[in-house]
């Protein structure tokens, strides 16, 4: 790879919909639960644990993690509303996606990469996609590294020894392109790459290794799935709001009986799956607010909410 690449452009369908969506700063569901690949198993870390276990870890090296870990966690930090980037397992999710093991997106295996590509300065579009000759891999593994360099030569240290406010600092720094060091990719069109990948981490479902425990979905009353052979289209119409505890496409698939290859005992999902798993017959589960649960529905989650 040459010293000198040409400058590039970040910009990609999963970027389009987070701006089309006017989610910038908000939820932003995972593009790939189509390719969800049945037998990944979910890596279990006890709640308030928020260590990297390297031996998780399939793309990144342990101190990449810890870097993704640490910046992830300012983007989406824990607060009295929930838990963290760092609780959730946003880092295996970035992870696994680099390396590309649902879908090739990390190795940009489903992309036209060869040249020309637009200049970031000669007006491209959303619709033109990928614009750059690093697929996510390499752009990741050069970012991490100058962003380290930056926090060295601004703050005399590691990002992940910097205060809070200095970290803040530096993403906002990355975020408005102050940084020099960068090359063939600007240091906003990283960040907005970053966010996105962390904000798809908080939110995706738990087999693509984040939203651990379902506890993205569950801060949004997001339900998942309605099961392999339900549906919600019986709850469209009913007023109230509708509480439908969360079931994951791994839920799913063990209710059908199916074989995964995960083992249950190794799954952050374990006692959701055992707690959620039911037969499709009566459709999904659901609850009314002001009134009874429906007997016919089984189970149903209480809302917490004060």
């Amino acid at each position: 790879m040459p010293e000198e690449q040409p400058e590039t452009r970040f910009d990609f369908t999963r970027r389009s919909f987070l701006g089309r969506s006017g989610l910038a700063g908000g939820v932003v569901l995972s593009g790939h639960a189509a390719d969800v690949a049945r037998g990944e198993v979910q890596q279990d870390t006890p709640n308030g644990d928020t260590g990297v276990d390297e031996d998780a870890l399939v793309q990144l090296d342990i101190d990449q993690a810890r870097l993704v870990q640490a910046m992830a966690e300012r983007i989406y930090p824990s607060d009295e509303l929930g838990p963290g980037a760092a609780e959730l397992g946003v880092v295996y999710f970035i992870d696994r996606q680099l390396a590309g093991l649902s879908n090739g997106w990390g190795e940009g295996a489903n992309w036209y990469m060869e040249p020309p590509f637009v200049n970031q300065f000669e007006g491209a579009t959303l619709n033109q996609g990928w614009q750059s000759n690093l697929v996510p891999q390499e752009a990741y593994e050069f970012a991490l590294g100058w962003i380290e360099e930056y926090a060295s030569n601004e703050f005399g240290g590691s990002f992940i020894d910097l205060s809070t406010e200095q970290q803040d600092e530096l993403l906002t720094a990355l975020e408005n392109d102050d940084p020099d060091n960068f090359r063939s990719v600007k240091p906003s069109e990283f960040f907005t790459l970053f966010r996105t990948n962390v904000l798809e981490g908080v939110y995706c479902d738990p087999t693509y290794g984040g939203n651990r425990n379902m506890a993205g979905w569950r801060m949004k009353r997001f339900p998942g799935s309605p099961g392999a052979l339900g549906s919600y289209r019986e709850l469209i119409g009913r007023e109230g709001f509708i509480r439908i505890p969360p079931r994951s496409v791994e839920d799913d698939v063990e209710s059908t009986g199916i074989e995964t290859g995960s083992s249950s005992s190794n799954s952050a999902n374990s006692s959701e799956s055992a707690t959620h798993s039911h037969g499709h017959s009566h459709g999904p589960r659901y609850e009314l607010e002001g009134e009874q649960k429906d007997e016919a529905q089984g189970d149903s989650e209480e809302d917490t909410d004060a």
